[in-house]
This record gives C-alpha cells, sequence and structure tokens, in this order.
C-alpha cells in the first residue's frame, strides 16, 4: 500500500507452495526497501521485490531448517548486512541472503507444549547489524547473539 495515496500496489502469491492455504504470519521490509520478507503459519519465508514482483524471488523455510514444527513468529533483517533472521518456535535461523545460506540456527527448546516459554516472539538487530537479541514467551528472557 502506498502511504502517499493509499493505493495498493500489488498482491503477493503464496509464500510456500506445498501450502496453498497458509497464513502470512509475519512481514518485514528491508533496510534498502526493495524486498518485502513474508512468513507464514507453514513455517516458510518468501523474499519478494516491492513493487515488482508476485511470486518469491527465494523462499527459505526456517521451520524445516531448525527442525521446528511452528509457525514463523518474526523476521528482521540487519541493517549492515545481507542477512535475514526468522524466528520459529525457540528457533532463531539467520540466513545470508548471498550465499542463500544457513549462517546460524539457535535453539532454546525447553520440551514443553507447542506454544512454550522458550518460544521466541521478537527479534532486533543492532545498529552494527552482527549481534540480535531475541525475545520469549516467557515475557521475562532476553538472549542475545553475536556473530
Amino acid at each position: 500500500w502506498s502511504m502517499e495515496d493509499g493505493d495498493r500496489h500489488s498482491v503477493l502469491a503464496n509464500v510456500n507452495d506445498d501450502a496453498p492455504g497458509a497464513s502470512v504470519t509475519a512481514a518485514c521490509i528491508s533496510p534498502d526497501g526493495s524486498l518485502v520478507a513474508l512468513g507464514d503459519d507453514s513455517g516458510a519465508v518468501g523474499l519478494y521485490e516491492l513493487g515488482v514482483g508476485t511470486t518469491p524471488l527465494l523462499t527459505v523455510n526456517p521451520a524445516v531448517d531448525s527442525g521446528a514444527d511452528s509457525p514463523v513468529a518474526c523476521i528482521r533483517y540487519s541493517p549492515t548486512r545481507y542477512w535475514m533472521a526468522c524466528a520459529v518456535g525457540a528457533h532463531v535461523v539467520v540466513y545470508n541472503l548471498e550465499t542463500k545460506g544457513v549462517l546460524i540456527c539457535t535453539s532454546w527448546h525447553d520440551g514443553g507444549e507447542k506454544r512454550s516459554k522458550t518460544d521466541v516472539t521478537s527479534l532486533a538487530f543492532t545498529a552494527g547489524g552482527t549481534t540480535f537479541v531475541a525475545v520469549h514467551a516467557d515475557g521475562a528472557t532476553v538472549r542475545v547473539q553475536y556473530e
């Protein structure tokens, strides 16, 4: 949507072709404004060109890469690197978008129910872009991950 005139620019296709009815659960715009990442309840994330593409340029699956059976709760781009962090369950998967590979996969699983107290609900990168913090569902735990 345009903030200037309220017009819709484009409607994007499904993130995950294997889960056509999946609902979008997270979104994030890249620091340069050229890409939008959309995560869904199947655990997949699609990267789209803003205002240009209606199908993903790249699809990654942090739920599969981390072994989590959870929707994407949060997506954040590093402000200085071509990295994208995705929270799924008690995991954070950071992708290097240049190599299209997993840079790091963290896990803070406590073995509890599906919506665990260790589930990550929010992410943020520092201004330098090589450190991120993860906020957990218990409302009290914040973890810091360094490069």
